[in-house]
């Protein structure tokens, strides 16, 4: 009896000890559970770290896509949200240069004298230094093809007297092409917040470029510019891709993204487009492509066609475009002739915000010209110069860099600012004649006043004249001077008695 009572006992104390070990199992599992949770927290929040994108920048993009005769809007999309231009501002900035040609406030022979705020832009640039000068054609070559930020500052303090007061003429200038959400404040585009514009003002700033400035247009076209034994690229790849486009400008700014300006012919039709804020070149490009394709499907609906035509029609009943100021024909430009120019380079900068080497694989538009609001008053005139107010000209500066350190350095650079500060105006050729009919408030007006001239005149009298027109800044505002040129002093003489009314007779001496 007391063996069976002990193994009792022992069966009863090993089945405790199994519930104790049990129970004390348990517990454990318990107070680990939590652990065991925030490790497993842990482990999934660092996976999602590794698989969870970034937030996406704030949306830049926007587009318009246009016919380039009529304004006529295809497409569009958030077209007039302010965005940041980058350097499709130096389509403005070349906007000026073209006019001041025009006007023969500049030759594209003149030289331009560097500055120290020429020097010192961030690229891209050309690498000018300051004390040296730059041939104003060679200028707008940098712009169009490097979109050089240093030979956009020499045009505008070559043309302007200084950046500033040139991006405020610029601001004018798109004012009065109707581009009502636009303000600049520099010539080359580098980021400044107060700096900005819309993909339809750009869209109309395009149109103004083909409309206004045919000749000079073929600019925009360039393959490549040697300079100084440098070549640059075309930073618009698409033109080399893309069938039938011949322009216009690319633009850069890690604010603005990807921006790219663009215009095409297929099948005799014309079409503008603008895309602001690709995330890549190469995304720009494609959907710059989509869109152009995208209008020239849709200009051959027969309905649309139709509706382009009767604008056509319209616009050749209002006012009269501008005709491109005659001169001889460009010289085409080639190494031989790029390397005469005696210059001397700073080192090669590199790519930068300015803009970059992209090589990384049914409402119209508001009218582009002013209304007429007839002629203002005439304005005294000095008959022997034919510069505005902020264009005045730049000769070219005699300055040349000595051959050691020490010679004539400090002199150079000092003519320089004496000759940025001065800015005589070139003379006009000697033994020519004009007649100015009257001073108008815009340039339109004055154009058709000129060509209404020119109807009342006998053929005798016009064969050889040419049109000019004349920007002047006064106290009112711009004005513009229409001006009958080639002619000789009885020519001159008999046109105005023929005019009559407010007619002048100019001796270009």
């Amino acid at each position: 009896m007391p063996a069976m009572r002990d193994a009792k006992v022992y069966r009863s104390l090993r089945g405790f000890r199994q519930l104790v070990v049990l129970v004390l199992v348990a517990v454990s599992f318990i107070f680990a559970m939590p652990d065991m949770a925030d490790a497993a927290r842990k482990k999934t929040a660092r996976h999602s770290t590794r698989h969870v994108r970034r937030a996406p920048e704030p949306d830049r993009y926007s587009s318009i896509v246009v016919d380039a005769n009529t304004g006529y809007v295809l497409s569009e999309k958030d077209a007039e949200v302010r965005r940041y231009p980058a350097s499709l501002t130096k389509m403005m900035t070349l906007y000026l240069v073209f006019e001041a040609l025009e006007n023969g406030a500049v030759t594209k022979n003149q030289r331009l004298p560097i500055s120290a705020n020429a020097e010192y832009q961030e690229p891209s640039k050309l690498g000018l230094q300051e004390g040296y000068t730059i041939r104003l054609e060679d200028a707008i070559y940098g712009l169009v093809t490097r979109s050089a930020n240093d030979a956009a500052v020499a045009l505008a303090e070559g043309l302007g007297g200084s950046e500033a007061h040139f991006a405020r003429l610029m601001t004018f200038k798109a004012q009065q092409l109707g581009m009502r959400s636009t303000h600049f404040v520099n010539a080359s585009g580098l980021h400044d917040p107060l700096q900005y514009s819309t993909a339809r003002d750009i869209a109309i700033l395009s149109q103004a470029l083909l409309r206004d400035f045919p000749r000079e247009y073929r600019y925009f076209s360039t393959p490549s510019f040697t300079y100084a034994g440098i070549t640059s690229l075309n930073h618009n790849k698409l033109m080399a891709n893309y069938p039938g486009m011949d322009g216009i400008k690319t633009g850069y700014v890690h604010k603005s993204g990807y921006n790219l300006a663009a215009s095409a012919v297929r099948d005799g039709r014309r079409l503008i487009g603008v895309v602001f804020g690709g995330r890549t070149a190469n995304s720009r490009n494609q959907a710059m492509a989509l869109l152009l394709d995208s209008g020239f499907e849709r200009v051959k609906d027969p309905r649309v066609l139709a509706l382009l035509r009767q604008r056509e029609k319209l616009a050749d009943a209002r006012l009269p475009r501008r005709r491109p100021a005659t001169s001889a024909t460009q010289q085409p430009r080639t190494a031989a002739n790029t390397q005469q120019i005696p210059f001397a380079m700073a080192p090669q900068a590199p790519e930068g915000e300015g803009d970059v080497n992209e090589s990384d694989t049914t409402r119209p538009l508001p009218p582009a010209t002013a209304a007429v609001t007839g002629q203002i008053a005439p304005q005294p005139l000095n008959a022997t110069t034919n510069t505005m107010t902020g264009f005045t000209a730049v000769p070219a500066p005699k300055i040349a860099r000595a051959a050691t350190a020490t010679q004539g350095t400090q002199k150079n650079q000092q003519n320089t600012r004496l000759a940025m500060a001065a800015q005589p105006a070139p003379q006009p050729v000697a033994g020519t004649w004009a007649i100015q009919i009257g001073a108008y408030s815009s340039h339109d007006a004055s154009m058709m006043a000129l060509r209404n001239a020119k109807e009342q005149l006998p053929a005798r009298l016009t064969t050889t004249s040419r049109y000019m027109i004349v920007p002047l800044m006064t106290n009112r505002g711009m004005i513009y001077r229409a001006r009958l040129m080639g002619l000789d002093r009885v020519q001159a003489a008999t046109a105005c008695r023929v005019l009559q009314g407010s007619c002048t007779v100019l001796a270009i001496q």
